[in-house]
């Protein structure tokens, strides 16, 4: 086991369908769920797209970072909401006892390299961690090559009545799909990027105990039906479309895919024990946002997408 998305594979009742190796991508679902049906939480904080089940698992954590993985089959919606129709997958991080460097190389066959680091620093009241790791490789066949990037920062800090959290992540992607989405045109390529920041804690008053969390996240998509690059298609100067080496034109595709999600949320649960058990309540908001030039309904001002040619747009767009 080398990625989460090969862990979980041992986990009964969940089903993990992934494209490409080394954690390019995959589609959980839980008893046989479709993969928009899961819910996917990092250390307790909502981490699904809503652009696509597919990118729920697009993630910056890594084995070393993992201390355990809480599975809850079945629906879960009155606690998590509708995303966990059929489960939930909350990946809890390892919070470092001592301080400490890890270092870790890989290297096989097809190109494939791997590098990464984390460093621990452990303190009486508080404790930080830092991890980073890059793997690629060249493909087992054509346009199967990828890139994949994890960044990931942990704090945690503890008083005598109260514990609070800090993580900060970024995960990059870049691979060729091959036939991902559709054997017509398989010389797919697609490349993402995610960042987000997430600050929680629980807060202990005798028999009350409230636990406050805040959360943001931004996911950005880049998909090419045909893949623009050295040995696959070129954009045709002035004219629009695409031509391959061999020759072949696609005059009716004129560019690529584009998609930009944005979500934040907060949430703040109380328990309260007393002889009679416990009582609790809660409070969840969410706010999803995601402009595009394909989904969603037309811009007012379409937004030029950052690093791409001229003509590239963000047309339409919705929030929620």
């Amino acid at each position: 086991v080398n990625t989460v998305n090969e862990l979980l594979e041992y986990a009964t009742n969940v089903d993990v369908r992934q494209r490409g190796a080394q954690g390019v991508q995959a589609d959980i679902s839980i008893r046989g769920s479709s993969f928009e049906q899961v819910l996917i939480l990092l250390n307790g904080v909502k981490m699904t797209d809503p652009q696509t089940g597919h990118h729920n698992m697009n993630i910056p954590v890594e084995l070393m970072d993992i201390e355990r993985i809480e599975i809850l089959n079945g629906g879960a919606a009155r606690i998590f909401g509708t995303g966990a129709f059929a489960g939930a997958i909350n990946i809890i991080t390892r919070y470092p006892d001592e301080s400490g460097v890890r270092l870790s190389a890989e290297a096989g066959d097809f190109g494939y390299s791997q590098i990464g680091a984390r460093a621990n620093v452990a303190a009486e009241k508080h404790n930080h961690a830092i991890s980073i790791l890059q793997r690629q490789g060249d493909g087992y066949i054509r346009n199967t090559d990828f890139d994949l990037l994890n960044i990931f920062w942990q704090s945690e800090y503890h008083t005598e009545n109260s514990d609070w959290f800090l993580n900060l992540g970024q995960n990059a992607k870049s691979f060729g799909a091959q036939n991902f989405y559709t054997a017509r045109f398989p010389d797919q390529f697609e490349s993402t990027k995610s960042q987000f920041i997430s600050l929680g804690g629980e807060m202990r008053f005798d028999k009350l105990t409230i636990s406050p969390k805040a959360y943001y996240r931004r996911h950005n998509d880049r998909f090419e039906l045909f893949r623009e690059s050295e040995g696959f298609y070129r954009r045709i100067p002035n004219d629009g479309g695409f031509t391959s080496n061999q020759g072949d034109t696609i005059p009716w595709y004129t560019g690529h895919n584009y998609h930009q999600t944005d979500v934040y949320g907060a949430e703040i649960n109380a328990a309260y024990k007393s002889k009679f058990g416990t009582s609790s309540i809660g409070y969840d908001f969410r706010s999803e946002e995601v402009v595009s030039n394909v989904l969603g309904e037309p811009l007012d001002n379409p937004e030029a997408v950052t690093g791409e040619v001229p003509g590239a747009f963000y047309n339409n767009g919705r929030s929620t």
